[in-house]
């Protein structure tokens, strides 16, 4: 699932504490198998990053034809290209896993997601530099994983 967020600001830090605006977060997907858009906050402090889904609908391709696909966790990240040329990235500083275990039917359901928050580490200004938001979850067996990120690959949510 291929995630795109947009948003018009940094946000400065001082002693810990956020002290500017907050950076608003738009999103929506074009990913094959969830489909996954809505809105939330991100803001910025030191050492971590608070990002607030507010507003969120996550619904099962209907191609798929799954009565009952159960989504299982949900975590936040970063994520950043290791080899550009060549389509490879990774993820790191995963937030602690929400659990969700909710079932949805492709052809008629859709999951709202309001009101998750999640808390992302980072550890130096350059975890910050060229990142996404990434959101990970799993199905109900937690044998894999499914991704969405944004489309914007330069991100700098540096002070």
């Amino acid at each position: 699932m291929l995630l795109s967020i947009s948003n018009c600001s940094t946000t400065r830090t001082n002693l810990g504490k956020s002290i500017e605006k907050k950076i608003e977060l738009q999103f929506n997907s074009s990913g094959l198998a969830l489909l996954f858009e809505g809105n939330g906050m991100i803001d910025v402090y030191e050492n971590k990053l608070i990002i607030r889904i507010t507003d969120a609908t996550i619904k099962l391709n209907p191609k798929f034809n799954n009565k009952n696909y159960e989504i299982g966790d949900m975590y936040a990240c970063l994520g950043k290209f290791t080899d550009d040329k060549n389509r490879k990235w990774k993820t790191f500083n995963r937030s602690i896993k929400k659990t969700i275990n909710k079932k949805i039917d492709s052809n008629t359901d859709s999951l709202k997601i309001t009101n998750y928050e999640f808390e992302v580490p980072y550890f130096s200004e350059k975890d910050l530099t060229d990142t996404w938001i990434v959101f990970k979850t799993t199905n109900k067996s937690r044998e894999g994983w499914t991704y969405a990120h944004s489309l914007n690959k330069m991100q700098d949510f540096r002070k």
